[in-house]
């Protein structure tokens, strides 16, 4: 995204946030990529959805892993 590459991280996440508002026939919004993490709790407010990120996704698996 050219807005958070740019360091507009505002910008960014409100452009994210119309996006997931407009998955109006969704169960859920991922946020497939790292860079996109910051914006879930803007997207989930906006969509009413449930968000998940890579980053939750990596450390629940993780955990998994791990534990005995």
């Amino acid at each position: 995204m050219e807005a958070q590459a740019a360091g507009r991280r505002e910008e960014a996440m409100e452009r994210i946030a119309a996006a997931a508002a407009r998955c109006r026939d969704c169960d859920a919004v991922v946020l497939a990529q790292f860079s996109l993490a910051f914006a879930r709790e803007a997207a989930a407010q906006a969509s009413g959805r449930p968000v998940y990120t890579t980053p939750d996704a990596a450390v629940r698996r993780m955990r998994g892993l791990l534990a005995p």
